[in-house]
């Protein structure tokens, strides 16, 4: 049985579909089809771009935020820890290209080299829980600007 709080962000997730299920990803916690829907739904704020969520929400409180373009998802779908890890990986990690130590791509090709994973998967956004502990180590331990050139 839901309580009101979920009742009203129920309804709220309700009233801000953009894109229904069947275009989005699956959510890897609950099995549930995702829906498109306004940023107002997880931000209490329109002002971002749109979301991916969980048609399980907020129970499972599984969502991904997506390019405004193309409204592909910026990685996959997750849950708070994962989110909160995620962001904690980015608090380590964006320095090295926003202080302009190298660039950007650049970054995350000598992320992918010490973490061993193809370019392609050397994304925060597509990190599971392991994948985002293994890199703060990394660079916690000194290691990403030990690895070569810069």
């Amino acid at each position: 049985m839901q309580n009101e709080q979920e009742k009203k962000l129920s309804k709220l997730l309700e009233d801000n579909v953009i894109r229904s299920a069947g275009y989005g990803p699956i959510c890897p916690y609950c099995g549930s089809v995702s829906v498109l829907c306004h940023s107002i739904v997880v931000y209490d704020d329109a002002k971002y771009p749109p979301v991916w969520i969980c048609t399980n929400y907020p129970k499972c409180n599984t969502y991904v935020g997506c390019r405004e373009d193309t409204y592909a998802p910026h990685g996959t779908l997750a849950n708070e820890g994962l989110r909160k890890i995620r962001r904690k990986v980015h608090q380590a990690f964006d320095p090295f290209w926003k202080k302009k130590k190298m660039t950007r791509g650049a970054a995350y090709e000598r992320l992918a080299k010490l973490m061993d994973l193809p370019t392609k998967q050397a994304h925060i956004g597509l990190f599971d829980m392991a994948q985002c502990k293994q890199a703060i180590e990394i660079i916690n331990a000194g290691k990403f600007l030990d690895s070569g050139t810069t």
